[in-house]
C-alpha cells in the first residue's frame, strides 16, 4: 500500500501556530501545499520561510479578528494548530493551569474562531497531555479537553482525540502529545495505527519481540539508528559540517535523502566549569543521583523538590529512545540531554535529527533560539502519519479503513503533479516545437547545419536541439514557461508550489548540463522561445563562424 496522495488532489493546509513548521513539514510530505503560516516568534518565522517558500505573518493570533484572518487564509482544506502549552503543562506549572490572566490559556479559542470563520473541511489541535487532565477551569471544574469538543462539535465538526507517543510512528523519542482532529460531518478519521513498538529495554527483549512479531512492527528506534553518522565534536566550540560515514540505519537514510550538500547546525552550547565538573560523574544512564552529594548544588541536597525533573543531568543511553526534546535540549541541566559519549549537552542538529526534521531543514537565530524552535515542534515523521490519515478521510481512500503505509520520505519529496498539470505535461512537445523549427529553419539560412536531438557527450544522457560536433557546439531552445525566462517567466494561479519545484529543477538542470558540456570544451548557446528566430540564427551564426576562425588560428 502507499500513502495517500494528497498533492494530486490540490489539497491545502494553514499553520496557525507555526512554529519552524513541524506540523507543516509533515504535511508537506504528505503531499499538501502549505499556503499560510503564522507565529509571533521572528526567528521561526525566518526559518519557515526559508524551508517552505511561504512567507508567515510574524503576529500573535490574537492580533488578528477572525474575519481578518479568514480573508487571509481563504478556501483551505485543513488547519493546524499547537497553541502554547505551558498553562497546561504539567512541568513545574501544575496549579496555573486554570490562570485566567495568562493568555496563553485562552489561544485555541482563537484558533476555534478562525475555523468558524473559513468552516476548514478538517482541523488538527495538538498540545500536551496535561490538556485532558481532571481540575482545569471548566465550568467550575471540568477538564479543557471537554470545552474543546464541545465549542468544535457546535461547528458541526466529528472529534476524535488521542495521546500518540512519537516512538510509536518512528521516532527516536519518548514523546507524548495529544491531538484533536475534527472533520466535518459526512467524513470519517481513524488515528494511523503504529508503526513500531518498544524493545530496547533489556529485561523484556523478549516479550516485545514475540509482541512485535505478533502485530508486524518494527522496534522503537534508539539514539544509536539516528546518531550514528554524526561526528563527535570533541571540542565543543567546533561546529562539524561532515559526516562521520555513509547512513546506515534507515532512519539515517531517512534524514538525508535527497540531501547532499554539508551537514548544518552541529554545534552545542558550551558548558561551564561547574556543569562540565558534574557530568563527568554520570555513567551512560544515569542522572544527577550518579554525582556524589558532596559535588551538588545545595538545592539537590535535601531531596528533590516536586517540580524537578527525576532525570536532571541525565545522559542519554544510545541503546534506547530520548526522552522528550524540549525547548532546553542544550542544557544538561534541563533533563536527560548530555550526549551519550562527549562532556556536553545535544548539538541542535541531534536534537533535530530525534525530532525527526530532515537534514535539509535548517533553522534561523542562535542555538538557544534554534532548539527552542526544534524542541517546541511537533516531530514531522508523526505529522505525516496523521497527515496521511486525514487525506485518506478527505478523499476516496476514506473508504479503506486502514490507515495507509508510510512510503515517502520527510525532505521535500519529488513534485508529484496533479491531474491538469500532468495532462499538460503529457500534451507539451518535447520536439520539433514551432519555435524550434522556425530557428534551425532561419539557420540553415544563416549556411550552418546541425544535427538535431543527440547527446553531445557520450555518458550524458541528455539531448540538445541542435548539435554539430566537430565544432563543438550545442544549441538548446528552452520554453520561456518550462525554463524560467527572467522576462515572462510567472507563477501559476494554481498549484503555485509544485510548479515553482517543477520549473527550479529545471533550471538547475540546465546549468549542470552547461556546466559538464563547457567542461568538456564544448560551447552552449541557449536560445529562449520568445527571441525573434531570423535575428536569433545570425547571432548564433556569428558565434559559430567566430568560433571556427579562432581554431583555423590556432
Amino acid at each position: 500500500m502507499t500513502k495517500p496522495n494528497a498533492s494530486s488532489l490540490g489539497l491545502t493546509v494553514a499553520d496557525l501556530f507555526s512554529g519552524a513548521g513541524g506540523l507543516s513539514a509533515g504535511f508537506r510530505a504528505a503531499g499538501f501545499e502549505p499556503i499560510f503560516a503564522l507565529d509571533k516568534d521572528e526567528d521561526s518565522c525566518i526559518t519557515y520561510e526559508k524551508n517552505f517558500r511561504v512567507t508567515p505573518q510574524n503576529a500573535s493570533i490574537a492580533d488578528f479578528t477572525p474575519e481578518e484572518l479568514a480573508k487571509k487564509l481563504g478556501a483551505v482544506d485543513v488547519i493546524l494548530g499547537g497553541p502554547s502549552c505551558q498553562t497546561f503543562s504539567t512541568q513545574g506549572r501544575r496549579f496555573t493551569w486554570a490562570d485566567p490572566e495568562d493568555e496563553r490559556t485562552g489561544l485555541w479559542r482563537h484558533m476555534f474562531a478562525v475555523v468558524d470563520k473559513v468552516r476548514p473541511r478538517a482541523f488538527l489541535l495538538e498540545n500536551v497531555p496535561g490538556l485532558s487532565h481532571k481540575g482545569l477551569a471548566y465550568e467550575e471544574g471540568g477538564e479543557a479537553r471537554g470545552e474543546i469538543a464541545d465549542h468544535f462539535r457546535a461547528l458541526g465538526y466529528k472529534l476524535r482525540a488521542s495521546i500518540l507517543l512519537a516512538a510509536d510512528y518512528g521516532v527516536p523519542q519518548l514523546r507524548r502529545r495529544l491531538f484533536v482532529v475534527g472533520v466535518l460531518d459526512g467524513l470519517d478519521f481513524d488515528f494511523p495505527d503504529p508503526t513500531h513498538l518498544g524493545g530496547w529495554r533489556r529485561d523484556s527483549l523478549d516479550k516485545w519481540e514475540v509482541e512485535r512479531q505478533r502485530r508486524g512492527l518494527l522496534r522503537h528506534l534508539t539514539l544509536n539508528d539516528a546518531l550514528g553518522d554524526l561526528p563527535l565534536l570533541l571540542d565543543p566550540k567546533s561546529h562539524a559540517d561532515q559526516y562521520l560515514r555513509d547512513p546506515v540505519s534507515g532512519y539515517e537514510k531517512l534524514m538525508r535523502v535527497g540531501y547532499k550538500g554539508a551537514l548544518t547546525d552541529h554545534e552545542a552550547r558550551e558548558l561551564g566549569e561547574a556543569h562540565a565538573a558534574l557530568v563527568k560523574h554520570v555513567p551512560v544512564g544515569g542522572t544527577w543521583r550518579d554525582i556524589p552529594p558532596h559535588l551538588l548544588p545545595d538545592r539537590f541536597k535535601g531531596g528533590m523538590r516536586r517540580t524537578d525533573s527525576t532525570n536532571l543531568f541525565g545522559r542519554l543511553d544510545p541503546d534506547r529512545p530520548s526522552y522528550t526534546i524540549t525547548t532546553q535540549f542544550n542544557n544538561v541541566t534541563g533533563g536527560c540531554f548530555t550526549h551519550p559519549a562527549e562532556d556536553r549537552a545535544l548539538s541542535v542538529r541531534e536534537g533535530a535529527r530525534l525530532q525527526s526534521f530532515p537534514d535539509s531543514f535548517t533553522f534561523a537565530g542562535t542555538i538557544s533560539s534554534r532548539c527552542r524552535q526544534i524542541g517546541n515542534a511537533v516531530p514531522p515523521l508523526l505529522a505525516q502519519h496523521l497527515a496521511c490519515a486525514i487525506a485518506g478521510s478527505l478523499t476516496d481512500e476514506s473508504k479503506s479503513k486502514r490507515p495507509r503505509k508510510i512510503v515517502s520520505v520527510l525532505a521535500p519529496p519529488p513534485p508529484v503533479p496533479t491531474g491538469q498539470s500532468r495532462s499538460r505535461m503529457v500534451a507539451q512537445k518535447r520536439r520539433g516545437t514551432d519555435p524550434e523549427t522556425r530557428f534551425f529553419s532561419a539557420l540553415r539560412k544563416q549556411g550552418i547545419v546541425v544535427r538535431r536531438h543527440v547527446k553531445p557527450l557520450d555518458g550524458l544522457r541528455r539531448e540538445a536541439d541542435g548539435c554539430i560536433k566537430k565544432d563543438k557546439v550545442a544549441i538548446f531552445i528552452d520554453g520561456c514557461f518550462w525554463h524560467g525566462c527572467p522576462e515572462h517567466s510567472r507563477d501559476t494561479k494554481s498549484n503555485t508550489l509544485w510548479w515553482r519545484e517543477k520549473i527550479d529543477q529545471n533550471k538547475a538542470r540546465d546549468a549542470d548540463t552547461d556546466a559538464k558540456l563547457e567542461g568538456a570544451g564544448w560551447t552552449v548557446i541557449r536560445v529562449w522561445e520568445h527571441e525573434d528566430p531570423e535575428v536569433a540564427a545570425k547571432q548564433v551564426a556569428a558565434t559559430i563562424e567566430e568560433k571556427r576562425a579562432a581554431a583555423t588560428r590556432l
